[in-house]
């Protein structure tokens, strides 16, 4: 999908509505004291009494922003995806105004996509830091922009109301200092595997070349580039002859971290919701870390085999896990 994204003809756009839903069953909480030796400003993650539900509309192209330029996925003539930037002049900054993208469109690397194209925007005008507005209550914005790359700059305690603190919405602020940090370490792209990578997964994996190259063919292995270099992969097949099953994840140490394997992850899953997939599966061993991984990403357990069938332990009982398509 990252592919179809184009630039927003003002004209076209100008008022379009965008609608964000969201519900969030953590926020942030801030609490602002103040002494003789100055102030204490704290923000601490907790859960909803019950789960928070927010509705809000915005629109696109508004006249007090300051050289507005927009990129976007449009499929036929409905908008699914939009990155809306901004500058500002005075000091020199590029906010981000708007980021949108359809339910429908999530987790599969859209988002990563238009916040690189808006950081591109920045270091070609030689914009200083990219910035944006949050709510503490949108935590998965807040995930996100944390695993971005973005850094807490700020907030406004009554940015929408005298009780915004009272409300757990008080506006939060996020930017990437260019001066400071002049790029990312890589901008990762994902795709699928070429046979020039033979050689390399052949180091690498517990398969023979013939079947990686057997694999290529078909389409099953995807990779992580930071430019031309292969830094990780992902290798899959199909369960029962119908569902995507991940036979490997595996990310070079240096670049573990830093949200590869996620978005490689991420990237698979969307191109298996596009082929029509409803659920995909993978496994690990119970006593190994990865299962956690998938947990946040929204796997669950539904089953486990013992590889030994001479004992049943942690080190040889693998956990089947499955996760929905939404």
């Amino acid at each position: 999908m990252i592919d179809k994204i184009i630039p927003l003809d003002r004209e076209r756009w100008q008022g379009h509505v965008l609608e964000f839903r969201y519900t969030a069953h953590n926020y942030y909480d801030v609490e602002i004291t103040q002494g003789p030796g100055g102030f204490n400003v704290s923000f601490v993650k907790k859960p909803f009494d019950t789960p928070y539900v927010a509705n809000s509309k915005d629109k696109l192209f508004q006249h007090w922003n300051e050289d507005i330029k927009a990129w976007g996925i449009v499929e036929g003539d409905k908008l699914v995806a939009v990155i809306e930037t901004a500058i500002e002049e005075w000091c020199n900054r590029l906010w981000v105004t708007e980021l949108w993208i359809d339910d429908a469109y999530h987790r599969m690397g859209i988002g990563t996509a238009l916040m690189d194209i808006a950081v591109k925007r920045a270091k070609d005008e030689n914009r200083r830091a990219v910035v944006l507005e949050t709510q503490t209550c949108n935590e998965v914005a807040i995930d996100f922009y944390l695993a971005y790359g973005l850094s807490l700059t700020g907030f406004d305690a009554c940015c929408y109301g005298n009780s915004d603190v009272q409300k757990k919405e008080v506006r939060i602020e996020f930017g990437l200092l260019l001066d400071e940090q002049p790029q990312k370490i890589f901008t990762p792209c994902y795709q699928g595997v070429g046979e020039s990578e033979i050689a390399e997964l052949t180091m690498h994996e517990h398969i023979c070349k013939n079947a990686i190259k057997d694999k290529i063919s078909r389409g099953e292995i995807y990779g992580a580039y930071d430019g031309d270099k292969l830094i990780g992969w992902l290798r899959y097949s199909l369960f029962w002859d119908m569902v995507p099953f991940m036979n490997m994840l595996q990310i070079f140490p240096e670049y573990r971290g830093k949200g590869v394997g996620r978005q490689l992850v991420e990237f698979w899953e969307g191109e298996m919701k596009a082929r029509g997939h409803k659920q995909v599966m993978t496994s690990t061993q119970q006593n190994e870390d990865a299962q956690h991984f998938y947990n946040k990403l929204g796997y669950v357990a539904v089953g486990g085999f013992a590889q030994a069938l001479s004992a049943l332990t942690e080190e040889s009982y693998e956990l089947i896990l499955m996760k929905e398509l939404g």
